[in-house]
């Protein structure tokens, strides 16, 4: 499911019609370079860059990426490898416009910034106390709290979901933890509205896009502007893992106007904004933010673990270390792109990098723009250029042996995980998988017959006895005792689905007591009639269960994103 897909790597819902097969990534693909006036060092840099990012896509499958790099010194070259249309092997080119999905959010900041120094808005003030009309619950939420995920609220919620009144609700106090919330960056369009007296669309290009001169991007994602994308890809079996390699279909279209994400741009203009951005770490001359701003904007203030164990965010941006040195970054993934933005906090150098592969499969080009970041501090220091790390795809498991054997279930269900140098398959039926972790201890499959559920091994370390693929434990070489079936459960369990390509499918399971859901956890009941996570990570989300016929629950609305049971 897609709603989890921050937790679970499975494919996504990409139905565009009926499309042809595209073949696995070529091995030989066009590259164009833009590097204009560029010293013979930096074009050294860059193009150790281009050969890394080749080899990178070339690993994983992908059709193409492009990119930029910016030095500390302002030396920018872009370029764009591989193919913007598989069908009619078309080169991609660095005027093709990506979707950069939540690198949006660090423009929305941005905008609300700079409007907070004209006076218009006041970001630390609670949104109610001058917006009463916003869909929000807890009257202690400010702006600054919604920009920098810690307003409470649910991650994907829909403006506003009727089983709460219309309202996105706080479950944790405002300003104490993070948690990412693409419904919370929504809602910040209208303030950016209500303060600027402009629409979105047009706020975003007069605050932001304008003054850096970034006139080849575009702040919403529109059908008028298609030609001028590259083509984008996904999976073609979407009812099962994907895996680097397997083959592409195009993916859907749609036209999407988000504060969330909807920003779509160039590599060349992208590396204005890595210029910016650098501007405001190293408090260099920029002309958008006040120095307080600026300061503001480039400073991460809370614990963000999304990003990694000690990073933090603020402002549209997360704060960490790459090579031991701190970096400000974001990623975006939308339905059919993938990018990753990272700027040295020392130098103000920086790179850009999306790819036109679906976002909803957990690729981000962060390996890219990190190394990116590594050769521009080369540059800067007058240091060797640091090797390419290598181009890999996904990671070995650890300790695979405690996993593998031959496991038994109810219904003659028998299945057998093996291992090759740390890749898992696992065979059933006469059939074999490759398994893709999906956390710790979960894992994805694309075996045609295991695929619409996840394979949970018990424990956390050390040899698994147990093994549960949906509702049903497993065990080794024999079949364990069953948990007896909660009724009330069973009703709810089953798979629900909807039509939005951003949504797909929900499983939910039931093991005797515990009632489930692929990717998330375990659900308990709450007093006021929704089902929430006992995970610390998803506190903030709520499910609902109703519309019961035949016994059972036919609508599933997960933080009030609605699917329906299919059989």
């Amino acid at each position: 499911m897609k709603i989890a897909r921050r937790k679970l790597l499975a494919g996504g819902a990409l139905a565009g019609g009926m499309l042809a097969v595209r073949p696995a990534f070529a091995a030989t693909v066009p590259v164009q370079v833009k590097a204009d006036g560029a010293s013979p060092a930096f074009r050294a840099a860059f193009d150790r860059l281009v050969a890394f990012a080749q080899a990178d896509i070339a690993a994983w499958g992908f059709p193409a990426i492009t990119l930029s790099l910016r030095s500390a010194a302002g030396e920018v070259a872009s370029a764009a490898v591989g193919f913007a249309n598989l069908d009619t092997r078309a080169p991609l080119t660095t005027s093709h416009l990506f979707q950069i999905g939540s690198i949006t959010k660090s423009f929305v900041a941005v905008a609300l910034l700079r409007l907070a120094d004209q006076g218009k808005i006041d970001l630390d003030r609670p949104v109610l106390e001058f917006a009463p009309d916003m869909p929000i619950a807890d009257k202690r939420v400010t702006t600054a709290h919604i920009i920098n995920h810690a307003a409470g609220f649910p991650g994907n919620a829909p403006p506003f979901p009727h089983e709460t009144g219309g309202k996105l609700w706080s479950e944790t106090t405002p300003g104490e933890r993070f948690h990412y919330s693409n419904s919370g960056y929504d809602a910040l369009a209208w303030l950016i509205q209500r303060a600027s007296g402009l629409s979105f669309p047009a706020a975003i290009r007069a605050l932001v896009m304008d003054p850096l001169g970034m006139a080849a991007s575009e702040p919403v994602i529109l059908t008028r502007d298609r030609p001028r994308f590259a083509h984008a890809y996904g999976p073609l079996l979407n009812d099962r893992a994907w895996f680097p390699g397997d083959r592409l279909t195009e993916g859907s279209w749609l036209d999407i106007e988000r504060a969330a994400g909807s920003v779509a741009s160039t590599p060349a203009d992208m590396a204005k904004w890595v210029q910016f951005i650098g501007a405001c770490a190293t408090g260099g001359k920029q002309a958008l933010l006040s120095a307080a701003a600026a300061r503001r904007f480039t400073t991460p203030v809370i614990d963000a673990p999304d990003f990694g164990g000690a990073a933090k965010y603020g402002m549209g941006l997360a704060g960490f270390d790459v090579d031991g040195k701190p970096v400000l970054h974001h990623t975006g993934g939308m339905i059919t792109f993938s990018s990753a933005l990272t700027v040295d906090r020392a130098t103000g150098g920086g790179a850009f990098a999306s790819v036109n592969f679906t976002g909803l499969d957990g690729y981000r080009p962060r390996k890219v723009t990190a190394y990116g970041v590594m050769l521009v501090r080369a540059l800067a220091a007058g240091t060797a250029l640091p090797d390419a790390p290598k181009a890999e795809t996904l990671p070995p498991v650890a300790e695979p042996g405690n996993l593998t054997g031959r496991w038994m279930g109810p219904g003659g269900l028998v299945l057998t995980v093996s291992d090759n140098a740390g890749k898992l398959s696992v065979a059933a039926g006469g059939v074999t998988g490759r398994l893709r972790g999906a956390g710790p201890r979960s894992f994805v499959t694309d075996h045609p017959l295991l695929c619409r559920h996840v394979l949970d091994f018990e424990g956390e370390s050390g040899r698994a006895e147990r093994l549960w693929w949906g509702s049903a434990l497993l065990g080794r070489d024999a079949v364990p005792a069953q948990p007896a079936p909660n009724p009330k459960l069973v009703a709810l369990a089953g798979r629900y689905l909807s039509n939005d390509p951003w949504v797909g499918s929900v499983t939910v399971v039931a093991r005797g007591d515990k009632l489930l859901m692929d990717g998330m956890g375990e659900m308990v009941p709450h007093a006021d009639g929704s089902w929430r996570s006992v995970s610390p990570a998803a506190v903030q989300e709520r499910a609902w269960f109703d519309s019961f016929v035949n016994g059972q629950a036919q609508r599933f609305s997960f933080s009030g994103v609605e699917l329906i049971r299919q059989s």
